[in-house]
């Protein structure tokens, strides 16, 4: 692999940042391409079915490398003996020691490039890097919301089969939000309650917003059509800015308040 001096293992002395905990990634794959590591993964996920695609950015590195850990192991000993196995498969196998960062993809055990980005068609036109790799939104110090990016197989799909799973995890627990939310941003919480926005539509220039909002267990308790930007002004009052689009296709926007029961 070409870059295994990118990803070699620093075996120096040191102890975790603050936050951080220490493990052993064996790594089988390795790539700086989102579509060209989901490849490379489609050819080892059932040889190694405890696997995980990571990214060097959640060990505390600078550089964006994506790679497959075949397992993970939370010490040297194992990890060596991991290694062991895995290359009774796969010679050039290789350890990795990573100081995960906290409320990272990597700590909740979270896919950054989904193994279904593999089957994205060659010729799709509107997929980029971005849209292959998954993103974790910081709700507060408990709670986070991972933003999935999948592919589903959907002909005729104007997305060309692009979508976005948003998954609540918090205490050691993944309960999912909603299967598609396109484009999410403006994530926030507030007790138990988080609003976030979805792309829901396009006219003339602009995207068209929805927020949805959850509550305890990461129940949907409502959607508020046509607004952006939401925010809480209290712990049952949701704020947003409401959408609509005049005749000469200008965004128009106004402040709305919802109260959340």
């Amino acid at each position: 692999m070409w870059l295994l001096s990118v990803l070699s293992l620093l075996l120096s002395s040191g102890t975790p940042g603050a936050n951080t905990s220490r493990v052993w990634l064996v790594v089988a794959a390795s790539d700086k391409s989102p579509a060209a590591i989901a490849v490379k993964v489609r050819g080892l996920a059932d040889r190694f079915p405890r696997g995980l695609v990571f990214a060097t950015a959640d060990c505390g590195e600078k550089a964006k490398v994506f790679g497959f850990a075949a397992d993970i192991a939370a010490d040297p000993q194992s990890a060596e003996a991991s290694l062991a196995r895995v290359r009774s498969v796969l010679a050039d196998a290789y350890l990795k020691r990573c100081d995960v960062r906290p409320q990272s993809l990597l700590a909740h055990r979270v896919h950054v490039v989904d193994p279904s980005i593999a089957r994205v068609p060659p010729d799709a036109v509107n997929w980029n890097d971005d849209d292959r790799v998954s993103k974790m939104f910081k709700i507060d110090d408990r709670r986070s919301v991972a933003a999935i990016r999948y592919f589903e197989n959907a002909p005729e799909d104007p997305l060309e089969g692009k979508r976005t799973r948003l998954a609540l995890l918090s205490g050691g627990s993944t309960v999912i939000l909603t299967q598609d939310c396109s484009m999410p941003s403006g994530i926030s919480g507030r007790k138990d309650l988080i609003a976030v926005q979805c792309v829901v539509a396009q006219a003339a220039d602009n995207l068209l917003h929805d927020v949805l909002v959850f509550g305890p267990a990461g129940r949907h308790l409502l959607t508020v059509p046509r607004c952006r930007e939401p925010r809480w002004s209290a712990d049952n009052v949701l704020q947003c800015s409401e959408e609509s689009v005049d005749a000469n296709g200008v965004l128009q926007v106004s402040s709305k308040r919802v109260n959340v029961e």
